[in-house]
């Protein structure tokens, strides 16, 4: 369990102190912790004040607790959580072995590892770069390096500050769902920022939202994607509960349950919906499928020889008349399934509330 209540005021040049307020908990052995929340919110400095990074000058006041036990006053080599930014610095003068060998034989909570040094090497891709200077990587590399050099440091609490934005969208997605895999496995703890949504929701259980140095909205991923569709945060996301079928590496698919949420009516019982994806490493302890809205294309009638494996019948609950936009949120075996379509789409297929409806969307 984490639980922290500070209060932070952080100066900027003649500028006047931005202050920084948050109070709440969450259970890390059971979610992955997502932040939210524009550039200069604090996102960041409050995972600094969590690893004990952030000027003392800076911290009106602060309590932090990990495991039930205060923290606040620890010094940041003794706290079991470490952070991982953008472009930490790496020792310049050491290959990339040489780098990762220095944290395992020099982290207090190295020996804790219950990986070894060889698993993490092939988690992270970076077998082809043990032997070059660091000065030679990418920042695409160097983040590899740098993930990789946080889990063989041993802590238990990860603070990922968009840890992964080097990468291209493909790599990304396998580390954002590595952490699942390293959560259930491992028993390893996250804390992930980023200006991405569809990230969190890759990652993540539940979300905090910060603006202007506040906690605004938390709830599950779920709930605060919805909450943020329509606050027009950006990209409009669901996230779908599934349990794993079976994978087809002749035709580079997996094939998911889509699970029947309890809904509290009864023992009604609906068809079993089986959905498709790409294969990936970590398909086994993903929890959930993360869908665009702008992705999911809609029809009134039940689709015949489409090439959209996904198809779903579901029954219109909500439709939100946004600017540019109709947002149409569908209930399928009990989730919630959003389809951005045009307006004048909503008006040709005379869609209302109530309406049985059928989605289609592509493999993701």
């Amino acid at each position: 369990m984490l639980s922290l209540d500070v209060k932070l005021a952080l100066k900027k040049h003649q500028e006047a102190p931005i202050e920084i307020e948050v109070a709440s908990s969450i259970d890390l052995d059971k979610q992955i912790l997502g932040i939210f929340g524009p550039s200069g919110c604090g996102k960041s400095s409050l995972l600094k004040f969590m690893a004990g990074l952030l000027d003392a000058g800076k911290v009106v006041s602060g309590s932090l607790s990990l495991d039930e036990a205060d923290i606040s006053k620890q010094k940041p080599h003794l706290r079991d959580i470490a952070m991982v930014g953008q472009r930490d610095p790496l020792y310049p003068h050491m290959t990339v072995a040489q780098n990762l060998d220095f944290v395992r034989n020099q982290a207090v909570f190295s020996v804790r590892c219950t990986y070894t040094k060889a698993d993490v090497i092939n988690w992270c891709g970076i077998a082809h770069l043990l032997a070059q200077p660091v000065t030679h990587l990418s920042g695409g590399e160097t983040q590899r390096v740098l993930f990789a050099r946080a889990l063989l440091c041993g802590k238990s609490l990860l603070l990922l500050d968009e840890s992964f934005s080097a990468l291209d969208w493909h790599a990304r997605e396998e580390f954002l769902l590595l952490l699942v895999n390293l959560q259930q496995n491992y028993g390893l703890r996250f804390i992930v920022v980023s200006h991405s949504l569809k990230e969190l929701a890759l990652s993540c259980d539940h979300i905090w939202q910060m603006k202007n140095g506040r906690l605004v909205a938390e709830g599950t991923c779920h709930q605060m994607l919805q909450h943020l569709s329509k606050k027009g945060a950006g990209l409009n996301l669901s996230q779908l509960q599934v349990a794993f079928l079976s994978e087809d590496i002749d035709f580079g698919v997996c094939r998911w349950h889509l699970v029947q949420e309890d809904k509290g009516e009864g023992d009604s019982k609906s068809e079993a919906i089986e959905l498709y994806t790409h294969l990936h490493k970590y398909q086994q302890t993903q929890r959930h499928l993360v869908i665009e809205a702008n992705k999911v294309v809609l029809s009134t009638s039940k689709p015949f020889d489409s090439s959209m494996l996904n198809q779903l019948s579901g029954q219109i609950v909500k439709i939100d008349q946004q600017t540019e936009h109709v947002l149409v949120t569908l209930e399928v075996a009990g989730q919630a399934l959003m389809a951005e379509i045009s307006r004048l789409s909503c008006e040709r297929l005379a869609l209302a509330v109530g309406q049985s409806i059928y989605a289609q969307f592509k493999l993701i």
